[in-house]
């Protein structure tokens, strides 16, 4: 298609390529000067808002920045959308009330994004909690086989990303943690803080207690895999216990009311026929 197309058109493509790479720099750096405008000074909150975001699973250096301007655009966009409301459906309002109104919505906005950013972290610290077993498990097969440990991450990185992608990134991240020359420890270490289980912890604290002592790893790993695996099936045996305390509201509200109007109908209507007043 280039040899077709002749040095002009391949010079036009390869413009037009550049153009594109210069427009995405510009938009990153447009982004990165904003979030910076509106984010206020503190290092301390800057550094657990980026663990935060993390461990939702946004590994990007721009998404405290963007964090931030979504927040204030959003607060903007419900400040100005109030009175739009009361205006679309004629509510009388005095400008005191709309101003109220407009400042309560402002504040919603500003919120709104640190509650979506809870929910999305106990969502993917769940999805991780129920990837964990299997991580153990495919880390016992390659220890087992002859690998070595950091060997062994690499190896079940780029299987588990198939059906976990959050964890399969951030084992990938401690793998190359490990070539940079970092302790498998402090590893595991920044895997615990990226992912907030408290399995990591114990792996950690399991792996540095072996290496102490000079135990064989490949046992260990196996009984800690164990231990894993019936950690997430007494987890689903609570959740299936207490589903029948969580069914009583429903049924009582939505299921009990119809049977008994089923029930009672026939009767109702059988006392309604043979009352004199009625025929």
């Amino acid at each position: 298609r280039r040899i077709a197309a002749g040095p002009a058109g391949g010079f036009g493509e390869r413009h037009r390529s550049q153009q594109r790479t210069m427009d995405a720099e510009r938009i990153t750096r447009l982004i990165d000067r904003a979030g910076r405008l509106l984010h206020v000074p503190g290092g301390g909150e800057a550094k657990e808002l980026r663990k935060q975001l993390v461990q939702a699973g946004f590994f990007s250096p721009l998404a405290v920045p963007v964090f931030h301007l979504v927040r204030v655009v959003l607060a903007a966009l419900l400040a100005i959308g109030a009175p739009l409301v009361a205006t679309m459906f004629a509510l009388e309002l005095s400008g005191f009330r709309l101003m109220i109104g407009s400042g309560v919505f402002a504040v919603i906005g500003l919120l709104l994004p640190g509650v979506a950013l809870d929910r999305l972290r106990a969502r993917q610290r769940l999805s991780y909690q129920n990837a964990f077993p299997d991580f153990m498990d495919l880390l016992v097969v390659c220890v087992e086989s002859g690998q070595s440990l950091p060997a062994a991450l690499d190896r079940v990185s780029k299987e588990i990303v198939q059906f976990c992608p959050g964890l399969g990134a951030n084992l990938h991240i401690v793998t190359l943690e490990l070539r940079a020359g970092r302790t498998l420890s402090d590893a595991l270490e920044g895997l615990q803080g990226r992912t907030a289980l408290e399995e990591v912890r114990s792996l950690q604290l399991l792996l540095k207690q072996s290496e102490e002592l000079g135990a064989s790893i490949a046992p260990t790993l196996r009984v800690f895999a164990e231990e894993m695996r019936n950690k997430r099936l007494m987890a689903a045996e609570a959740k299936a216990h207490a589903l029948p305390v969580k069914m009583t509201i429903p049924m009582a509200l939505f299921i009990f009311p119809i049977i008994f109007l089923v029930l009672m109908t026939p009767v109702v209507i059988r006392y309604i026929e043979n009352m004199p007043d009625f025929k």
